[in-house]
């Protein structure tokens, strides 16, 4: 996969997949060579896969969330980015995506709240604060044009 080979990486999950059919890893694994490859529902299925086997899988909820958001499933990815938070409180970077997603969704304020707390647990990470004040600037405009 480092060397963005996927397909011959694929072939190396294929036969894993047989023997380690019932491991939330080899799933995961799998899912992010697919991913890689540009073959999102392939992704997504082995996703699922993972956290059916092994449903507190953070990265799994996250990478799941993150791909729903980008494909416009904004209220499952948001449920699974909520899971990833839930699973792992420190993981600044699932409450970033959890705030994207929010805003991406029109809800401003949730996305503020969820946004500070990233900003709290990787302040000096430059996309967060980015994002945070873009966020702000949005919060403003909507308050300045009366809420519409």
């Amino acid at each position: 996969m480092k060397q963005k080979r996927f397909s011959e990486a694929q072939q190396e999950y294929r036969p894993l997949l047989q023997f380690e059919a019932e491991r939330a890893a080899t799933h995961y694994g799998l899912a992010g060579v697919y991913f890689q490859s540009r073959s999102v529902d392939r992704a997504e299925h082995h996703l699922r896969e993972a956290l059916r086997l092994q449903p507190n899988h953070k990265m799994a909820h996250y990478d799941l969330g993150a791909m729903l958001v980008e494909t416009g499933a904004l209220d499952e990815g948001i449920e699974h980015l909520r899971t990833c938070v839930q699973l792992d409180p420190d993981y600044g970077d699932g409450y970033y995506n959890l705030a994207v997603a929010l805003a991406a969704h029109g809800s401003l304020v949730e996305a503020a709240k969820e946004i500070k707390i990233a900003l709290s647990l990787q302040p000096e990470d430059d996309q967060t604060q980015r994002f945070s004040r873009h966020l702000s600037a949005l919060i403003e405009d909507h308050a300045r044009l009366g809420g519409r």
